[in-house]
């Protein structure tokens, strides 16, 4: 769930939190999006993915899966089109009812995107998120999504994977 975003007069930004706040999105909705997770800036492609997770629309699964698969650079902030020089930051309802703040980045487009997946609940998430959890490169704070979004599927693969990490 979105709880604060600083628009700045973005026209598409708005349009993600008022998609967001649709309860029934018609299916072009969906697909514009997931095409916004494409996008150039991460910021706005972290804000679609947490979109789609409180929409809980199935269609965004593959693609929400695909963001937790790509590898990026660590300068990729900057290749997606995000301004370096602004600094933003996202906040998150966790699901213990904690909020939690992160960078806007393609660190926090992953973070929405594990939170975005337990929310939709589809077990076709599982072997990514157990990757995600698994590879201590990660951040830390995404490898705890991935826990807790593990857990909300609560698949039995998923809840072996999550006593298996110290």
């Amino acid at each position: 769930m979105i709880i604060d975003i600083e628009s700045k007069g973005n026209k598409l930004l708005k349009t993600v939190v008022a998609l967001q706040n649709t309860k029934k999105p018609d299916k072009k909705s969906i697909e514009y999006l997931i095409k916004i997770l494409e996008g150039p800036d991460s910021y706005l492609a972290s804000c679609a993915a947490g979109a789609l997770g409180v929409i809980k629309d199935e269609r965004a699964v593959e693609p929400l899966i695909e963001v937790l698969s790509k590898s990026y650079t660590s300068n990729s902030v900057h290749a997606r089109g995000t301004d370096p020089t602004v600094k933003t930051a996202r906040m998150h309802a966790g699901t213990s009812g904690g909020i939690y703040v992160v960078p806007a980045d393609e660190s926090s487009l992953k973070i929405s995107a594990a939170m975005a997946l337990g929310k939709i609940g589809d077990k076709k998430a599982v072997p990514v998120l157990i990757e995600c959890l698994s590879n201590k490169e990660n951040n830390q704070f995404l490898r705890k999504v991935a826990a807790m979004a593990l857990k909300q599927i609560g698949d039995p693969a998923a809840l072996a994977a999550i006593e298996g990490i110290p």
